[in-house]
């Protein structure tokens, strides 16, 4: 695994297939790279974590390679025990491929989507398997940033706005319910017209309506861990 991470040549390639054999791989099928963490860190838990995923790749016949980033023959028992694998860790999965070459490109996908579970958890988000092939653009986007900078200039632009905790949850239940207000009241259990006072405040801190594309787009991907984590408890 070490050695498909780091890139192997072309000449290597049926080599390579030849060591995968005996995991139960066959050359040239579709394949996926997979990065997994237990939820819970504490060493004791990791422990009994592994040897759990362990247990179920021998008991399902699973084709898989495990060194902290799994390669996964692709299919729908390894999908099956994916979805097995996020009740106790957060997984970040790659899209398919069938070329050992292009590993390395894939191992970053699948830490790109292990980042975006990541994310998804500490705003309280549900599910903790993220595959990047499902994942839309925004998302990748959004999961591949500098957050110092973005920090930065995230309170540059929406300070004033962060400070106000009622501002705040307003914006992202109206973009989580698709701008209604009808809806955004029923949610947080206020009046529509409060709705609309807040929304004008906000729109008043932006400079711009939020019938703009753009103020609905900034809003969006500066607040975006929150809406999606709304509308999956939603």
């Amino acid at each position: 695994m070490s050695a498909l991470q780091a890139g192997i040549s072309a000449s290597r390639v049926r080599q390579t297939w030849d060591r995968l054999r005996p995991f139960r791989f066959r050359a040239g099928s579709p394949l996926r790279v997979a990065r997994a963490t237990p939820v819970d860190p504490r060493p004791p838990d990791r422990a009994r974590a592994a040897d759990a995923v362990v247990e179920e790749i021998h008991s399902r016949g699973l084709a898989v390679v495990l060194h902290m980033t799994a390669l996964l023959a692709a299919g729908e028992p390894t999908d099956e025990w994916l979805d097995l694998l996020g009740d106790s860790h957060l997984v970040g999965v790659s899209g398919t491929f069938t070329e050992l070459t292009d590993v390395p490109g894939f191992v970053d996908e699948a830490v790109t989507a292990w980042r975006v579970a990541a994310r998804r958890q500490d705003r309280g988000g549900l599910g903790s398997v993220v595959r990047l092939d499902m994942v839309d653009f925004a998302t990748w986007l959004m999961a591949r940033r500098d957050d110092t900078r973005v920090a930065e200039r995230f309170d540059r632009h929406f300070g004033s706005l962060a400070r106000s905790p009622d501002l705040v949850a307003t914006v992202v239940v109206f973009l989580a319910v698709d701008q209604d207000v009808k809806r955004t009241a029923e949610r947080l259990f206020v009046h529509p017209n409060t709705i609309r006072y807040r929304l004008r405040k906000v729109e008043q801190i932006l400079g711009e309506p939020l019938t703009s594309p753009r103020a609905v787009a900034n809003l969006y991907l500066a607040f975006q861990d929150e809406v999606l984590a709304h509308r999956a408890q939603g």
